[in-house]
């Protein structure tokens, strides 16, 4: 060999030490500092539970008639609720010749209306009211016949400020 290449190899070999010194100084020692907390995550998932009492028993109707009855739902769950009346669209398209009110409001004007709040453990007492309008005649009487309020309705219970069909 002669003096060049003995001192590229030198220098080449110099380099390769001086690299692996680096790579071991910085992984080999593994000295660093550190610290751990501990700590716990808690937390309770809510729940929307109602009883409610919905067969209402109205008896027969006839025009110009308003006859009411209650029903009472009472917020189980472990947050507080919306309470929400829906009525099916068939028998919203009788509002014409019926006027029908839950706690005071006309639940035949939309899908779901909103008849109020109920806190944990709380009961609501809900007046249902149904007037049929005294204009009621036999060729309109047709369109009446059948109207079942116990299975014609439900309350529904939401999150506060969400609606059912969200």
């Amino acid at each position: 060999m002669n003096k060049r290449t003995t001192r590229v190899v030198g220098f080449v070999g110099s380099v390769a030490a001086t690299v692996g010194l680096v790579a071991f100084a910085a992984t080999g020692t593994g000295a660093y500092f550190s610290d751990t907390e501990s700590g716990t995550i808690k937390g309770t998932v809510g729940s929307i539970t109602v009883d409610a009492h919905l067969d209402v028993d109205l008896g027969t109707v006839l025009p110009g008639d308003t006859v009411s009855s209650t029903t009472t739902v009472t917020n189980t769950g472990n947050s507080p609720v919306d309470l929400w009346v829906s009525i099916p669209a068939v028998v919203r398209a009788q509002h014409a010749l019926i006027d029908l009110n839950v706690n005071g409001t006309n639940v035949l004007t939309a899908d779901y209306v909103n008849v109020g709040r109920l806190d944990v453990g709380g009961q609501a007492t809900l007046p249902v009211v149904l007037s049929v309008d005294s204009s009621v005649d036999n060729d309109s009487h047709g369109a009446l016949q059948g109207l079942n309020l116990s299975t014609g309705y439900k309350v529904v219970a939401t999150q506060i400020n969400v609606h059912p069909a969200s």
